[in-house]
């Protein structure tokens, strides 16, 4: 695996990891989503919770307290929104570094991406180069 490396901008990177930014990066719709994946990961929480254990599911939804569900639906709704907020600034970043700096053997196709990830002021792309075909 090879990585290749872009510089951004400090306030970019700062941006990029400060939580209430994050937050604000977010538009209408980008909400909506969170809230839509939210509830689809709490969907799921509880489908597996009921599955594997039925009376402990019955008994953690008799006898929790509603604001315990609501900090619970809440926590998950924001992981939700941060990876969303995450993602977007991330499309938002590679097409303004990334498109510019490209090299020519990601034109030509004989790149597979593996992980994009932003460390200090630099977005780190691994990769693998395809056989030789």
């Amino acid at each position: 695996m090879e990585i290749y490396e872009l510089p951004i901008t400090t306030e970019e990177s700062r941006n990029y990891h400060k939580f209430l930014f994050q937050l604000k990066a977010l538009n209408l719709n980008g909400w909506v989503r969170a809230y839509i994946t939210s509830v689809i990961y709490t969907v799921i929480m509880c489908f597996i919770l009921f599955t594997f254990s039925q009376e402990f599911a019955l008994i953690l939804l008799v006898k929790t307290t509603w604001y315990v569900k609501a900090l619970t639906f809440i926590v998950i709704f924001l992981f939700a929104a941060l990876q969303r907020s995450k993602n977007q600034q991330l499309k938002a970043m590679l097409q303004k570094y990334f498109m510019n700096n490209l090299p020519q053997e990601f034109l030509d196709g004989g790149i597979i991406l593996k992980k994009i990830k932003v460390q200090g002021d630099r977005i780190v792309v691994y990769y693998r180069k395809r056989n030789g075909e």
